[in-house]
């Protein structure tokens, strides 16, 4: 099952909370969301999720994602706080999180091995990185 709201002119928080348990695709993207964004409340079955171009703002979670997400996009928003990117499922492919306000540091030796994308840019990062551990594929 998908949900298809992008470029939809929808507005107004979204509480994922209330996606039905079988959805496996999110399409929110370049409409009028806006506030905070509970990622640990995803259906399990959720495979790809596209939140990009909004105004969701504050941290958000990435530890208790679906364990079947293979894609998470939520660029271009107002999103904050540090990211945590060492409890991320191991069927994640694509991960773009590029033109928000995080910050801090990023730990890169513990990515799972199916990702191949990773944009982060256009972040307040700081700091060293180290690529000596990155998935082999």
């Amino acid at each position: 099952i998908e949900i298809a709201w992008g470029y939809s002119g929808l507005e107004g928080p979204l509480d994922l909370k209330w996606l039905p348990l079988s959805v496996e695709r999110l399409y929110a993207f370049q409409s009028d969301f806006y506030g905070k964004i509970d990622l640990t409340v995803l259906p399990e079955s959720m495979v790809h999720v596209d939140l990009s171009m909004n105004k969701f703002c504050g941290d958000i979670d990435l530890s208790q994602l679906p364990s079947n997400l293979e894609r998470l996009s939520a660029r271009h928003n107002e999103l904050t706080g540090e990211l945590d990117l060492e409890n991320l499922p191991s069927s994640l492919k694509e991960l773009n999180l590029g033109s928000n306000f995080f910050r801090g540091t990023v730990n890169l030796t513990r990515l799972p091995e199916n990702l191949r994308y990773v944009a982060l840019s256009n972040n307040r990062l700081s700091g060293s990185i180290n690529l000596t551990k990155l998935p082999n594929r």
